[in-house]
């Protein structure tokens, strides 16, 4: 078949590098334009359009997909993942046969923009892959193809997004392969929805009044990206990496445990394992490298700021 392609991140084009080896035509891919980033704020192209310029494929950018049907009016399929922009009806409904989304989560759980970063901060003990025809309503179109995932605790957002993506590429090459035979998809049981909302910096910041499990899943989910942080006055620690202890302190307090560096909880006690600063050349550290040079942020008895 003649398909188009839309995503953005690593995700996507992981799924894109699968999809390429297929017989199938990749003859058109979509992703968001190049944007500033990194200290330096240099612009730096998606994941997918670096995948796109390694195998020559024509890779689009546009900003605006309204009144833009001539970019899907010759493809069989249309497949998005992690794409970032709305389609417009003219675009989803283009394509001869349909519009696909491979969306990281077990459909009607976790619709929306954040699917892989709100099972890990819920504490979901299972998540997957789900292969949907897209529809006007966000995420809630019926379904092709499940892959179910089990989750062990100890995943972060990034580990877990490649290895959605691996699953969710076999599954819709799988749906690809078996086009002509599919029966009907399956309608979502929309009473069951759960929204992933998009992430924002109010999520990154850490409160103290919170129970030490629940921070070390946000820990979790978001050390590769925009990674969780303490406030200290004007201070920002990143905190990359922790791990959940028995025992207790004021919320925010840090203290010194037989593990190391521990910073009180709602419930519990969280050992910091991994730190970053906003000092320096602002590298990944352990706790202790970051006493021994920070004091003034890393003494027994400091009180980090609470926050909610």
């Amino acid at each position: 078949m003649r398909l188009g392609f839309a995503g953005t991140p690593e995700f996507a084009a992981i799924i894109l590098r699968e999809l390429i080896k297929t017989s199938h035509d990749v003859v058109r891919i979509l992703t968001q334009p190049a944007r500033p980033t990194g200290r330096g704020r240099k612009s730096l192209s998606s994941a997918v359009q670096q995948e796109a310029d390694r195998h020559g494929i024509v890779c689009i950018t546009p900003t605006n997909l309204r009144g833009r049907e001539d970019l899907v009016a010759d493809l069989d399929l249309l497949v998005v993942a992690a794409y970032g922009m709305i389609l417009p009806p003219e675009i989803f409904r283009g394509p001869q046969f349909a519009s696909l989304n491979v969306h990281a989560s077990l459909l009607p759980r976790w619709r929306g923009a954040a699917p892989i970063e709100r099972s890990i901060m819920a504490g979901d003990s299972e998540t997957g892959v789900s292969i949907m025809q897209i529809e006007k309503t966000l995420d809630a179109g019926p379904l092709f193809a499940f892959a179910h995932h089990q989750l062990s605790g100890d995943e972060t957002g990034a580990s877990l997004s490649k290895t959605l993506a691996k699953i969710g590429s076999a599954s819709l090459i799988e749906v690809l392969r078996d086009w002509s035979d599919l029966p009907k998809p399956s309608p979502q049981d929309h009473q069951q929805a759960t929204y992933a909302h998009k992430l924002t910096p109010a999520d990154s910041l850490i409160s103290w009044a919170t129970p030490a499990v629940d921070i070390e899943r946000i820990v979790r989910a978001l050390s590769d990206r925009s990674a969780a942080y303490a406030r200290l006055g004007e201070n920002r620690i990143r905190i990359l990496k922790v791990k959940v202890l028995e025992g207790s302190a004021n919320p925010g307090e840090l203290v010194k445990t037989g593990e190391g560096l521990a910073i009180g909880c709602a419930d519990g006690l969280l050992l910091l394992n991994t730190v970053q600063l906003n000092r320096g050349q602002g590298k990944p550290m352990s706790a202790d490298e970051a006493a021994n040079g920070h004091a003034d942020l890393f003494s027994t008895g400091i009180h980090y700021d609470v926050v909610g």
